[in-house]
């Protein structure tokens, strides 16, 4: 079976590059969201698909209805495909999150938020490979670091996770077409995924010689890949990284 898995349409909010982990938040999808997600009806054969999931943000469900719109397709909530729990950095510049993200590294607890990076992510794979169990073909509605994360795993077959802070932004209302067992080996390269120990990584625990450094995040818009050989390449001040 096929899963169509996609970042819901464009918001006000992805289009400044603020962050919304609170589904309480209103975030709709603004006039070209709506149109991104009428466009992608040509990219998903609706008739074809046996169910849509989407998270618990309206983003996502507005996204299905403009997408599947006259077709009557079960729908199911699935909560852990939701957006990170921002805390403190809750309706703030990506950039104001990257920053500490980048000083306090991925298994730390933003104040105010209920998880770090690492936990988040875990809890999305883990919420993906739950929508597994349900009828193929599926559509598979969320938030963009999910989406990422799966590009990122097909294009890197020997890259580790772990070891990195951002990711190429995955664009708004593009589906990406996966197999099933496809699906399934990348989750399964993943699983176990150490996730948050509720303490903030020292600056002396060696793990840190892994991550992404020297971010400057008023260059930064959500989800612009910085690998390390970029993130090097910065802090020694060569302009064409």
């Amino acid at each position: 079976m096929t899963t169509y898995l996609m970042r819901h349409g464009r918001t006000q909010y992805s289009a400044a590059y603020r962050v919304n982990g609170d589904p309480r938040v209103a975030v709709p999808l603004d006039a070209v969201g709506v149109q991104q997600c009428r466009a992608a009806q040509t990219l998903v054969p609706a008739k074809e698909i046996a169910v849509c999931l989407t998270s618990g943000f309206a983003r996502t469900v507005e996204s299905a209805d403009q997408m599947l719109d006259g077709h009557a397709i079960p729908r199911h909530a699935i909560t852990g495909l939701g957006e990170i729990d921002y805390g403190q950095f809750e309706g703030r510049l990506f950039a104001d999150y990257a920053a500490w993200l980048t000083e306090h590294g991925s298994l730390a607890r933003p104040p105010g938020s209920r998880e770090s990076q690492r936990d988040a992510i875990a809890r999305m794979l883990g919420a993906l490979r739950m929508a597994l169990h349900y009828p193929g073909p599926r559509l598979v509605i969320t938030h963009g670091l999910l989406v990422s994360i799966i590009e990122w795993l097909r294009a890197n077959e020997t890259g580790r996770l772990s070891d990195l802070l951002f990711f190429p932004e995955a664009p708004c209302a593009v589906p990406v077409r996966i197999g099933d067992l496809e699906l399934t080996r990348l989750l399964d390269r993943v699983a176990g995924l150490p996730s948050c120990d509720n303490r903030a990584q020292r600056r002396e625990d060696p793990d840190r010689s892994n991550r992404q450094r020297q971010i400057r995040p008023q260059r930064l818009p959500s989800g612009t890949p910085m690998y390390p050989s970029e993130a090097q390449a910065r802090q020694e001040g060569n302009p064409d990284a």
